[in-house]
């Protein structure tokens, strides 16, 4: 009885209200995502980010609460069992919710009830929230889930080739944080921010230059800022071999997602152009002719956006 009565709390995993809240959870993932390597920066401490703070703590609590309330898929199998549904996070993302929530928990309250004393150690423990970072691994799933509702293959491609934009970018900011912390932790000795007089500018200028520095490794381009010691020139390498596989990855994708989309239209096109040919050696009327191709137009795009049966 109590098992049959708890099903009734249990949502389908590929509800619209599940696919809401995961997209709520790929926002703040993205937002970790570019917020926690940015702590290498002497960054203000803000409303906004204090606020964020307790949005994403908040929010990521009451995941654990809509996990336990959600099915999940095993071998292509819908389970709805609140027991099987236990049994499986206790398996899979409990670790992770006691490793990131219970540390993160503790750094919030102490960081809000610390004032500006202990500016240092609060820094230390912001740097700690990288651990935030593990739900990196949720972000697939998630985006497996919200691509689910893409029902047009021209969005599906469009989407694709979005990701691997903002997969290069992201890698490019890690890259750009992990450049400005390689150099600022380097002791008193030569580095590009005293080289160049980057020392006592806003914090912000310091990452768009970091930033600019790490496209230019996976690009042909390049700028002013150079290694100057022999850790940095290790970073330089060690970046520019990983640009060479990375780079032709995402390439390779965004182009192979172009070519789809140019053979989706390649046949449209040709199609409108016979339409046309049509038309004109048989001497329809231009008003209608121009009547009929808008009627084709439209009959077109609505067939493009309905999945045949047959298919």
């Amino acid at each position: 009885d109590y098992e049959g009565n708890m099903k009734a709390f249990i949502a389908y995993p590929g509800s619209k209200y599940r696919v809401f809240w995961d997209l709520i959870g790929g926002i703040l993932i993205l937002y970790d995502l570019i917020l926690i390597p940015m702590k290498v920066f002497e960054m203000p401490e803000t409303t906004f980010l204090i606020t964020m703070d307790w949005i994403t703590l908040i929010f990521w609590t009451g995941n654990v609460g809509a996990t336990l309330t959600s099915g999940f898929v095993k071998q292509g199998v819908t389970i709805m069992s609140p027991s099987r549904i236990l049994f499986n996070y206790l398996k899979t993302w409990c670790i992770v919710d006691c490793v990131v929530l219970g540390p993160d928990w503790a750094f919030t309250i102490l960081a809000s009830g610390s004032g500006t004393e202990s500016v240092k150690m609060l820094r230390m423990l912001r740097l700690a929230r990288t651990v935030r970072l593990l739900r990196l691994f949720k972000l697939k799933w998630i985006l497996d889930s919200i691509n689910d509702y893409l029902d047009s293959e021209f969005m599906s491609i469009i989407t694709n080739i979005v990701k691997m934009v903002l997969f290069l970018l992201a890698i490019n900011h890690f890259i750009a944080c992990m450049w400005f912390l390689i150099t600022s932790d380097s002791g008193d000795g030569l580095n590009w921010i005293k080289k160049y007089g980057y020392e006592d500018v806003d914090w912000s200028m310091q990452y768009l230059t970091a930033f600019h520095w790490s496209i230019t490794q996976f690009t042909p381009a390049g700028m002013e800022v150079n290694p100057t010691n022999e850790t940095e020139r290790i970073f330089t390498l060690c970046v520019v071999v990983f640009a060479l596989v990375g780079f032709s990855y995402v390439v390779g994708s965004i182009t192979g997602s172009l070519t789809q989309l140019r053979g989706l239209s390649e046949q449209a096109t040709k199609e409108f152009w016979l339409l046309r040919r049509f038309l004109k050696r048989n001497e329809v009327p231009q008003v209608l002719a121009l009547r009929i191709q808008r009627f084709v137009e439209h009959a077109f795009h609505r067939q493009q956006k309905q999945m045949s049966v047959k298919q």
